[in-house]
């Protein structure tokens, strides 16, 4: 009696602990998921960056932020120059590739708390919280310059690029999200007018 007795209560416990080992599993499995779709929700898929959606969260906080503590934020916009001509001599795979370098470039380039995004297509946005006009400056230089000497091995094919970048900086270019944005975003194009390959800090004027 007591042999049976002891077998039928060591057959509950393996089954106890069978079912809390399958239910930590699954638990696991949860978390893992709800953690991919969040990266998903807030992370480019070919960068790994921050993407747009995420951009939109947090900007608006940073330059409430800044406003309270008197501080600044610097945008950037980076583009690269003619990225179609990249897709069409050499094939989107070598864009895509393209892409991913630039964005471990400038993620190299900016400080820790520095937000880089890709904002679409071959477009990325830069905000640098807490900066100075200076350091902006230097931040875009050195992810200028170190691009363009960047040779990016695709099918035994080097290829180069260049990329035009546009600053702006609050509350120096504006006194809103919106009016900072779209001046980050001319001070870019006119860049790319002034011939490309080159980076452009918004004036009064801009």
């Amino acid at each position: 009696f007591n042999i049976n007795l002891m077998n039928l209560l060591s057959g509950r416990i393996r089954k106890s602990e069978e079912e809390r080992i399958r239910g930590y599993a699954r638990e696991k499995k949860q978390v893992v998921a709800l953690d991919t779709l969040s990266r998903q929700a807030t992370h480019d898929p070919l960068t790994g960056l921050f993407n747009r959606r995420y951009l939109d969260q947090i900007l608006y906080g940073e330059i409430a932020h800044a406003m309270h503590s008197d501080s600044m934020v610097g945008i950037l916009m980076v583009d690269v120059d003619h990225f179609k001509q990249i897709n069409d001599k050499y094939g989107h795979k070598a864009g895509d590739l393209m892409l991913q370098k630039l964005g471990e470039l400038m993620k190299n380039c900016v400080r820790a708390a520095d937000i880089v995004c890709r904002y679409g297509g071959e477009e990325f946005v830069i905000v640098m919280p807490g900066v100075s006009e200076k350091t902006v400056g230097e931040c875009a230089e050195e992810i200028r310059s170190r691009f363009e000497k960047l040779c990016v091995l695709y099918q035994n094919q080097d290829i180069h690029a260049t990329i035009s970048l546009g600053v702006a900086i609050y509350p120096l270019h504006g006194s809103s999200v919106d009016e900072v944005f779209v001046n980050a975003d001319r001070a870019m194009y006119q860049a790319k007018q002034k011939g490309r390959n080159q980076i452009m800090i918004c004036s009064t004027k801009c």
